[in-house]
């Protein structure tokens, strides 16, 4: 029970290996440079690579197969592990200086109940010492760990579990839920007022002499490459059928024999609180069985497993490996249809097994249609990836020979030669938009002394090579290149001001006490009715709903409640507010206790983060350096 079960155990023991880890580490002899001091503790490179490393294989377990390395911000990763690992540092640095205990009692409570401890639902102490030796711990060392992790716990409940919502703020948290608002909408376009703006010639001069700095032309290139793809080379032709049938012979137990199943059934009798006795009574059900009792009959009777009982006990067919060991070797040792076991001890009881028919596995023939379609599979995957690493191998050795070129490698690998559009170091089209691309681009090799890139890779079995086509310095655009660009800019500003104007003056008149019909017609805009409008609305622009709901609602006898706000699309909205309809929530409501839960977590959230602040003034942090890039690290592991 080596590394994967330890490995087990952080899942379950998240809190103890967030916090530990730090210090020196035998992984890294020598140097072990200290990352940041926090408090009395330091926080190492040593520490930082412990739970890098962890949190790199999680990532990798949890996306599988959609897994990109090359899609890691490297920088922002790193700068994450380390924030995190200083912040448990400061969780126990500060639970250390409170006085916060672990009691013996309390560490064994915890330990007893990690599964991967247990032996028949039991924590097992043998079993503990031996998954802790096989990994280089002992159990001093790890309830030293455990002890802290629960100390850290202690703070954050001490924080956490007290914040607590009364009724009336859990029922304002379900009326902020729940209330929906009737408005009505006055939208002000700023294109219909775009028509009666004119813009000179000497406003776009005086923009642009004004504005020069916003109208700087990038450093661009453009660039040639050629492609080395896995999926791109050329079909692998069927092999000779005798090397059809070395692959055959070397997989055919594994992959072309089916094994033998058994159709069984069996009868269950539970252990209970006498196991002895529920021995006996499953020699007295054999013994029925014997004497001719229906083996169906006696399964509904006495049976304990409720999946089968009421189908006479039936299980089906199974395989080898289906079942719980000591079942797997009394069934197949059955000889024939009908034959039945002696009692089965396993760990859900004592197994009566009644062999009910047998299919014999056998082997798929060599010049069965399907194996042949596998067996030409397997061998054109495994040839079109040796090709291609051969290919990899010619294509880093012909374009590092013939630098000013990609032609030599390109018509020896009978590759095509292609063209990118131009791209900047924000990146482009196509290949351009991979990182690895933009800065072999920019480059001194590539952009100033012209030479082929190494090849980079961009995606599990592609490669580019690439080479400058042509370059441009960073420059200044001339009026000409922006002079319509700047104009539709300031015709849009000033309709937009329009608009802003418009809508103001509604909201004013509508304050004022002038009807909604008559200042929506005198501006020559509709009115458009929202009824029922929830909070969380998402058909509706964010702003218009935001705006709604930050109207107070008018007392009798003042003025409207209106607003004007800006819209996403540039278009200016005044909104309206008519009604608010309140839902009360039914007694005991389980929505109402939702809601009164969610406002408490927000709210133990906040007096955690204020807490935290409260923390930092009294354990002092001070970041020392940046860990070591340790991307190579992870690509070469």
């Amino acid at each position: 029970m080596a590394g994967p079960v330890v490995w087990g155990i952080v899942g379950l023991l998240c809190l103890v290996f967030a916090v530990w880890g730090i210090g020196a580490s035998p992984l890294f002899g020598g140097a072990n440079p200290t990352l940041a001091k926090v408090g009395s503790a330091k926080v190492t490179q040593a520490a930082f690579q412990q739970a890098y490393n962890r949190s790199y294989q999680q990532m990798l377990q949890m996306m599988g197969d959609n897994f990109n390395p090359n899609q890691i911000d490297q920088s922002r990763f790193r700068a994450g592990v380390l924030n995190d690992l200083i912040e448990q540092t400061l969780l126990q640095q500060y639970a250390n200086k409170q006085g916060y205990t672990a009691t013996d009692s309390a560490v064994y409570d915890y330990v007893s109940q990690i599964g991967a401890f247990q032996e028949d639902g039991h924590f097992s102490p043998n079993l503990y010492r031996s998954v802790l030796a096989s990994n280089g711990m002992v159990p001093e060392q790890f309830e030293a760990q455990v002890r802290e992790s629960l100390r850290v716990e202690q703070l954050r409940a001490g924080v956490l579990d007290t914040a607590f919502v009364v009724p009336k703020q859990a029922l304002a948290t379900w009326d902020v839920t729940h209330a929906t608002r009737d408005a009505r909408e006055l939208l002000f376009l700023p294109a219909r007022y775009a028509k009666g703006v004119t813009v000179t010639d000497a406003q776009v001069k005086d923009y642009y002499d004004a504005h020069k700095v916003d109208f700087i032309a990038p450093q661009r290139v453009k660039l040639q490459y050629i492609e080395l793809s896995e999926g791109g080379m050329p079909a692998i032709p069927a092999p000779e059928p005798k090397v059809l049938e070395a692959i055959y012979d070397a997989q055919k137990a594994q992959r072309f024999t089916v094994p033998g199943q058994r159709k069984a059934s069996h009868i269950l009798i539970r252990f209970g609180s006498d196991a002895a006795a529920a021995q006996t009574q499953a020699n007295e059900v054999v013994a029925k069985i014997k004497a001719g009792g229906d083996f169906a009959a006696l399964a509904k009777q006495y049976s304990g497993d409720p999946g089968s009982k009421d189908k006479g006990g039936e299980l089906g067919w199974l395989g080898r490996g289906m079942t719980a060991p000591e079942f797997d070797t009394a069934l197949f040792a059955l000889a024939k249809a009908g034959d039945v076991s002696a009692p089965v001890k396993t760990k859900f009881g004592w197994d009566i097994i009644r062999l009910d028919d047998v299919r014999p596995g056998h082997v798929q023939p060599f010049d069965d249609a399907g194996v042949q379609a596998k067996l030409l599979e397997t061998y054109r995957s495994k040839a079109a990836a040796k090709e291609y690493e051969d290919a990899e191998s010619q294509l880093a050795n012909l374009v590092f020979e013939n630098p000013a070129s990609l032609d030599t490698a390109a018509t020896k690998l009978k590759l095509k030669v292609q063209t990118t559009d131009w791209l900047t170091r924000q990146g482009g089209a196509g290949i351009a938009a991979h990182p690895a691309v933009i800065d072999a681009a920019f480059s001194d090799s590539v952009l100033k002394d012209g030479e082929n890139s190494k090849p980079i890779t961009v995606a599990a079995a592609d490669q580019v090579v690439i080479r400058k086509l042509k370059a441009e310095p960073e420059r200044q655009k001339t009026l000409e290149e922006v002079s319509a660009g700047i104009r539709a800019q300031l015709i849009g500003d000033a309709a937009a001001k329009q608009a802003r104007d418009a809508a103001d003056k509604a909201v004013a008149a509508i304050r004022g006490g002038a009807p909604v019909v008559d200042v929506a017609q005198q501006s020559g805009v509709e009115v458009k009715k929202l009824a029922a409008l929830k909070r969380q609305a998402t058909q509706q622009d964010s702003a218009l709903v935001a705006a709604i709901f930050e109207l107070p609602e008018a007392a009798a006898g003042a003025p409207t409640s209106v607003a004007s706000t800006r819209l996403a699309n540039g278009d200016y909205a005044v909104v309206v507010l008519d009604a608010v309809n309140r839902v009360e929530p039914k007694a005991g409501s389980s929505e109402l206790s939702a809601a009164a839960q969610g406002y408490s977590q927000a709210l133990a959230g906040g007096e955690l983060d204020a807490y935290r602040v409260l923390m930092q003034d009294t354990v002092k942090i001070k970041r020392e350096q940046a860990p070591v890039d340790n991307s190579q690290t992870q690509e070469g592991s």
